[in-house]
């Protein structure tokens, strides 16, 4: 290391800030590469360029400067700790005001393990009217490596349908409730034929009229629901379907994979069949199906025969 670079005040300061941080960096690393030549004194401070050599020293650690013009009095201690420019080419780190602001805590590079307090007063005939604010750089988080959907040990196909068992909860509810109002066809035509039509009962058809007319109305809207719950699953499940195959695929090991690469694009194709399965009108008539034994049930009361 350069002589004149441990003379340099300010960067001494920023070692110190970085230690004050937990992120201790030495002089030389905060200094390599920048345009500095042999036996040239270094100069941090600048206020020809906004991005001076002491920002460019500081992002090396990880902190984002800013040079502002302030006296000491508006200086916020929200900011605190900042690096003030004093007279003389020197520098000192600001940690804290007194309550009344008539002292200051300071840590100067002749004293970097320790805090000395000094009257506001004093420091403000030193002080040249410039201070770095210094803050932690935004890093934005890494995502490359983490996975979207997190498969776990979960069955491709079970485990898929596990992540959308409260959709399909619905559904069957809703399915339930849609196969009750189909027997609502059948007993109002009975009930007009044995009761309605041999007594003349207008008023009783009326009534029976608007109650399946209802009925109907409450069934058209859950079938709906019910198509558009089924799409939703469906796309759900095709997407984390298709995306858990590709990815146990390309973690397949060398020594795994088969011999003949067309066979294996084969029976990668047969996926697709399962995976229309989930947005054809297929699944919907298979939701219906267990509902057939209500049919018989109702059936087995009305006329035990026919059953």
């Amino acid at each position: 290391m350069h002589s004149d670079k441990i003379k340099d005040e300010l960067l001494q300061c920023l070692v110190i800030f970085t230690k004050l941080h937990n992120n201790p960096y030495s002089a030389d690393a905060l200094t390599i590469g920048l345009p500095v030549k042999d036996g040239e004194e270094i100069e941090l401070f600048s206020l020809k360029s906004s991005k001076s050599l002491f920002s460019r020293a500081a992002s090396r650690a990880g902190f984002a400067s800013t040079l502002v013009r302030k006296d000491l009095d508006q200086i916020s201690p929200l900011v605190l700790p900042c690096i003030l420019m004093l007279r003389g080419k020197k520098a000192c780190i600001l940690q804290s005001f007194s309550e009344d602001k008539k002292m200051a805590n300071i840590i100067t590079p002749d004293l970097s393990t320790g805090t000395s307090t000094i009257e506001t007063s004093k420091l403000k005939d030193e002080y040249l009217g410039y201070a770095y604010y210094l803050k932690r750089e935004f890093v934005p988080e890494d995502t490359s490596s983490t996975k979207l959907i997190d498969a776990g040990n979960d069955h491709w196909f079970w485990g898929t349908l596990k992540r959308s068992k409260k959709i399909y909860f619905d559904v069957v509810i809703a399915s339930f409730i849609i196969n009750l109002f189909v027997l609502a066809s059948p007993l109002f035509t009975m009930n007009v034929y044995d009761r309605v039509v041999p007594n003349n009962a207008v008023e009783t058809l009326w009534v029976l009229a608007l109650g399946v007319s209802v009925v109907y109305g409450i069934d058209l809207f859950l079938k709906f629901v019910r198509s558009y719950f089924l799409e939703i699953a469906g796309k759900k499940s095709d997407i984390i379907m298709s995306s858990i195959l590709f990815e146990r695929v390309m973690d397949m090991k060398f020594s795994n994979k088969p011999k003949s690469v067309g066979s294996f694009a084969s029976n990668l194709k047969e996926f697709d069949t399962v995976r229309n399965f989930f947005s054809s009108a297929s699944l919907a008539a298979i939701v219906d199906l267990p509902f057939a034994l209500i049919f018989l049930i109702v059936t087995y009361f009305i006329g035990s025969y026919l059953v």
